[in-house]
């Protein structure tokens, strides 16, 4: 996920994977939530679906697992990929702490999401996914078109993408400074974030965490607030079909694109 070059984002995620987990109040609770949804989407949206044993998953912005582990101990064939070398050392410590799901090997692999054809020759999956925001950190609409095109190029004829990002139609307008608006607090840790906006649609999130022995961690990246007509518009250009779902409509917690091309 370098959208800003020089490894930037790479660096930003190998710094924060060892915590990443807390910035969630449950990062158990999110595997099995963002695994459902996944898995719900699937099976409205592929005819004859015959279950998630041998249907073939590329995660291109899995991060530190959120989403593999989960659709990997539902049964799907996963195949983790991120940027980031630390998150996906993280994704497999993880992993091994599933008894269960670590019974079968999740294979991963670094690389930029925009460059997915050259990293993995000749292999096609039956739906990618980059969930999370990880789509923000394309700082222009040329990284943007890359990005969608290398998702596009990995599927199967008839294959899906699910791409979800926060709700920026709405936060353009709003411009929050906190998010969100009231920090989350567990025994584990106190967790927030600060923005500061450009003038145009950039931000900058500092991303806080306080743990209880009282040390105050800092992480800080820059992301682009795309909407959803630019994701869709975008998709459309490139010879794809795609619909915007909103939380209530996909029970995502985030805005969510599902693309595909006819096959």
């Amino acid at each position: 996920m370098d959208g800003t070059g020089d490894g930037e984002v790479a660096v930003f995620y190998d710094r924060l994977s060892r915590y990443f987990h807390l910035l969630h109040a449950d990062w158990w609770a999110a595997i099995d939530r963002d695994a459902a949804t996944v898995d719900r989407l699937i099976r409205a949206r592929v005819r004859d679906f015959a279950g998630p044993a041998g249907y073939r998953i590329l995660d291109c912005a899995a991060g530190i697992g959120t989403q593999s582990i989960g659709l990997h101990r539902l049964g799907y064939e996963v195949v983790a990929c991120d940027a980031s070398a630390e998150a996906l050392e993280t994704l497999q410590e993880h992993l091994a702490k599933d008894a269960a799901a670590s019974r079968r090997p999740l294979p991963t692999q670094q690389v930029d999401f925009r460059k997915l054809p050259e990293a993995l020759p000749g292999e096609r999956f039956d739906c990618v996914i980059a969930l999370d925001n990880s789509i923000a950190h394309m700082l222009t609409t040329e990284d943007l078109a890359a990005a969608l095109a290398s998702m596009g190029a990995m599927t199967k004829p008839g294959g899906l993408v699910l791409v979800a990002l926060r709700p920026y139609d709405r936060l353009l307008q709003e411009r929050p400074l906190i998010w969100p608006q009231e920090p989350s607090v567990t025994p584990e840790r106190i967790a927030f974030q600060i923005w500061r906006w450009s003038e145009t649609d950039l931000l900058t999130p500092h991303l806080f965490l306080i743990l209880p022995d009282e040390r105050v961690l800092n992480w800080h990246t820059t992301l682009r607030a795309i909407t959803l007509g630019e994701v869709t518009a975008t998709w459309e250009r490139l010879g794809w079909r795609a619909e915007a779902l909103q939380p209530e409509q996909s029970g995502h917690f985030q805005p969510l694109i599902v693309a595909w091309r006819e096959s």
